[in-house]
């Protein structure tokens, strides 16, 4: 287990940094769950009311790299994520600041209650990438259609670099409802 740095003992300029996107902190709580980051804070603000801080030093590669990801993918996970409100570096230290959200981690345990829900949600989410894959054929298909419009994930994915299939040059898209590879010899240009 990592150890927690309190919200008293951090550096005044980080505290003062969080303080001037979430007006004063009422009340800081340390989070003992988890495993990377130093701060780890439930946060009771005058603005944004509850909030969930991490935070790593910046000397800490690993850990920098990791809020980073995360960062880049919380748009991705919204509605099924709590969102990020603030991101910053101040005095030494890279944090995020997400809204709060009271809860549990689910017990995946033989016989856990928490199982029929967590089942529910992967089906709900292999639902949602068929649709982003469906509509990914479709902009294929037909050249031009605006991905965001036929799909919501499209735009998140496609801007973290992250699509589902190579997509082909111009040269190479295939036919209207041809799917199979093309067997012609090329020559290199």
């Amino acid at each position: 287990m990592i150890e927690r740095v309190e919200w008293k003992a951090l550096p005044a300029g980080l505290r003062a940094a969080v303080e001037a996107r979430t007006g004063g902190v009422i009340a800081a709580e340390v989070v003992a769950q988890g495993l990377s980051c130093t701060v780890a804070l439930t946060l009771i603000t005058r603005l944004d009311g509850a909030l969930f801080l991490k935070g790593v030093r910046e000397d800490d590669g690993d850990g920098v790299a990791a809020l980073r990801r995360e960062e880049r993918v919380n748009p991705v996970v919204s509605g099924i994520s709590p969102p990020l409100r603030h991101s910053f570096r101040a005095a030494g230290w890279r944090c995020l600041a997400f809204r709060y959200v009271h809860g549990r981690n689910a017990h995946l345990g033989p016989g856990s209650g928490d199982l029929d829900a967590v089942q529910a949600h992967q089906w709900q989410e292999a639902a949602d990438l068929s649709a982003y894959r469906n509509a990914q054929e479709r902009r294929l298909e037909a050249p031009g259609e605006d991905e965001a419009a036929a799909c919501g994930l499209g735009t998140a994915l496609t801007g973290l670099g992250l699509p589902l299939r190579p997509q082909p040059r111009p040269t190479d898209r295939p036919a209207r409802h041809a799917h199979r590879p093309r067997t012609e010899a090329r020559t290199p240009t």
